[in-house]
């Protein structure tokens, strides 16, 4: 992998300054950059040098106008988790974000697997995630949607293990396909969902009852 230009932007000073140490010692790691305000997001996005900006708190309402600003080339957004939102997955769902990663998992070793996932086009979201969308959402499903999509049986296969929250390569192995055939189909159910992220196309197949989810995780 790449060596990577890896920005910060939250609120928690601890959790920022851990993080911090932490990336600098991670060998996909170059540079390190701490952002401590909006306008200097604004100015690593517009810089394009920044790879990875990596968002936790407040700072995920100003993540829609990062990824909107228009530029040729914006950062791969790796977004924090914590209790509050495996709780209450559903406020994530419509975030343009490209990945993310419990606080509660967080290590050395989850953290640079979480970058190598996310450079490579992956959409790495937790296990705890994905089970809490499934039991919030999985009540509210509507049956008569069912036809509104038409999935392959691939693609159906694909859509429950991302509910389980697999990577490509794990999708891969699991229907005993390439990594690149795992993203293709990956991409043509996010496309055929009109979802922007993994999250959201879960929560859409939930909703809809496109699939039944009751014997997944």
């Amino acid at each position: 992998m790449a060596t990577l230009d890896v920005a910060l932007f939250m609120e928690n000073e601890v959790l920022r300054r851990g993080l911090e140490d932490m990336l600098r010692s991670s060998s996909p790691v170059g540079i390190v950059r701490n952002c401590e305000n909006f306008a200097e997001v604004e100015t690593c996005v517009r810089s394009a040098d920044c790879d990875v900006l990596i968002v936790s708190g407040s700072a995920r309402a100003r993540v829609g106008a990062i990824a909107a600003g228009g530029e040729r080339r914006r950062p791969k957004i790796l977004l924090f988790v914590d209790e509050s939102d495996v709780r209450a997955p559903e406020v994530l769902a419509d975030l343009p974000v490209d990945g993310y990663l419990d606080q509660r998992e967080l290590s050395a070793e989850s953290l640079s697997e979480t970058l190598r996932r996310i450079t490579v086009g992956d959409i790495p979201m937790p296990v705890a995630l994905a089970k809490s969308l499934l039991a919030h959402v999985g009540g509210q499903s509507a049956p008569a949607s069912r036809c509104a999509v038409s999935l392959t049986s691939r693609e159906r296969q694909t859509l429950e293990l991302l509910a389980e929250g697999l990577s490509n390569k794990q999708i891969g192995t699991r229907l005993g396909i390439s990594q690149h055939g795992a993203k293709r189909l990956v991409t043509s159910v996010l496309l055929k969902l009109g979802s922007p992220n993994r999250t959201a196309a879960v929560m859409t197949a939930l909703k809809t009852g496109i699939i039944d989810f009751s014997r997944s995780g």
